[in-house]
């Protein structure tokens, strides 16, 4: 019975470190599956004669081993049904290039054109174009607009972009929860994170060309941030001229 467990110690040990990234398995289940067997065995070991329950820790090595065999395969089809899922719906994305080819970026539904966006920079007001398409409970947007070159006279791009984020923030009424640098080819750029209340959560990317400001933006409610497929929003958005 040592040899037994020992060997089956072993396997699944190999599974844990080799196979289970393989196979779309969380480790923690992986390694409950180690050390849940251990348990039985070791109350049996601690309060009665190993001899006379030898038979009965061997069939619950062999119970726990089928368990884990049939809960990994579940665990493997939902993965896998989430990823079909995900990779129909981004299939189902349309390609959108605005008429003055500023930009192309896949979204959920045809993006309308929305009102025109002015605002006062030195040198003169800017008007700012926005497309948006929801799809669910989850908004997609791209706005972006040229400022004069007085605007940005004496500023750094990390200046520049830091009064965009700020200007982000102060429209939405909301508050920065975190920021990375990014970049889009050669432009440089910020990713931001917004939480407006009571149960919003914007996530924009912030970029820079030349004196072009671009605003990608997804805003869902905060128990969908992670479902929102903001990743593949942003990593279809390119820019074009």
């Amino acid at each position: 019975m040592e040899i037994y467990y020992g060997l089956y110690c072993i396997f699944v040990s190999i599974w844990i470190l080799i196979d289970t990234p393989l196979q779309k398995v969380s480790r923690w289940w992986a390694f409950g599956v180690l050390i849940m067997p251990l348990l039985v065995p070791y109350y049996f070991i601690k309060t009665r004669p190993v001899q006379k329950y030898r038979k009965y820790i061997g069939l619950w090595l062999l119970g726990f081993l089928v368990f884990h065999f049939i809960g990994t395969a579940i665990m493997r089809f939902k993965v896998d049904n989430t990823s079909s899922k995900s990779s129909k719906q981004a299939a189902e994305w349309k390609t959108f290039v605005p008429d003055d080819k500023r930009f192309t970026a896949q979204f959920p539904t045809d993006p309308s054109r929305e009102p025109n966006i002015v605002v006062n920079a030195p040198g003169g007001k800017v008007e700012l174009i926005q497309y948006m398409s929801k799809s669910k409970d989850t908004l997609y947007a791209v706005t972006y607009g040229d400022f004069p070159s007085k605007a940005f006279i004496g500023r750094s791009s990390e200046q520049i972009l830091d009064n965009a984020r700020n200007g982000c923030a102060a429209n939405l009424q909301g508050k920065i929860t975190s920021e990375v640098i990014i970049s889009l080819g050669n432009y440089p750029g910020r990713e931001i994170t917004i939480k407006v209340e009571p149960n919003t959560v914007v996530t924009a990317q912030i970029v820079l060309k030349n004196n072009r400001i671009y605003q990608v933006m997804v805003v869902s409610p905060s128990d969908k941030l992670f479902t929102s497929q903001r990743k593949e929003f942003f990593n279809s958005f390119k820019i074009l001229s």
